[in-house]
């Protein structure tokens, strides 16, 4: 095999073959297993396949960008006590 081939195969997503952006983990504080790319992490069947594979998908992925959009800040309510 192709040095290359074996460099593009281990930063490929898992379900499409595209550039995997997030890494997936067994363990939440394992080493990286697959990576995933952005697109594939909303596709219903690829769900499926990382949930029987008991696979974890960090929200930030190798370049430093977020899974989920930063949501709004908490509210604070005034507290009644």
């Amino acid at each position: 095999m192709y040095p290359w081939r074996s460099l593009y195969r281990q930063h490929a997503c898992i379900a499409c073959g595209q550039f995997g952006e997030f890494p997936l983990r067994r363990l939440v504080s394992g080493h990286t297993v697959h990576l995933i790319c952005k697109r594939c992490t909303a596709v219903p069947w690829v769900h499926e396949r990382l949930v029987k594979e008991n696979l974890f998908v960090d929200l930030v992925g190798v370049s430093g960008k977020r899974l989920l959009p930063k949501g709004r800040k908490r509210r604070r309510y005034p507290s009644t006590s």
